[in-house]
């Protein structure tokens, strides 16, 4: 996932580095239900962002529906599942994915709702695009909140960019 952010008149993209998913069934062995991903950030102002979707099988494909946002619709084809990952292709494109199982406890509570967001990444310097601790007129770090001043644009899927 990406997202597009408007900071004082500046566009900055942001890729995620990394993804956790979980799919919940309406019911045992259901073709349908919903679930929540939740997507982590190393720049910008969200250190992660997390959305509800619901999920659907059909056909020999899962389709996820965000109803939050639209744009991140997307279809899983070809995919294969076991008790450890599921892997298969997003959208249309030529690009495997796999998703390992988490071994370890969860925390889903922590992000409740059907959207939300977290943490201004710190350290970040909107200026010249980098990593960079602001510092104060007494030369000791500050962290500046600045995310109030800017807003988020556009979000999309990064697989389904070109397609």
């Amino acid at each position: 996932m990406y997202y597009y952010y408007d900071y004082r008149g500046r566009t900055y993209r942001f890729d995620s580095y990394d993804t956790d998913i979980i799919f919940y069934p309406d019911y045992d062995y259901a073709t349908h239900g919903y679930g929540k991903q939740v997507d982590f950030y190393t720049a910008g102002p969200y250190s992660y962002q997390y959305y509800y979707f619901n999920w659907t099988i059909r056909d020999g494909v899962i389709y996820l529906d965000y109803p939050y946002d639209a744009e991140l619709n997307t279809a899983i084809y070809d995919y294969r599942m076991t008790s450890d990952f599921i892997t298969g292709y997003f959208g249309d494109t030529n690009t495997r994915f796999t998703l390992h199982k988490l071994v370890d406890y969860y925390d889903w509570n922590s992000y409740r709702g059907n959207y939300g967001h977290g943490g201004f990444v710190s350290g970040w310097e909107w200026g010249d695009y980098r990593y960079n601790y602001s510092k104060s007129r007494d030369g000791k770090s500050v962290q500046t909140d600045s995310q109030e001043e800017g807003r988020v644009i556009r979000r999309g899927n990064r697989f389904l960019e070109d397609s």
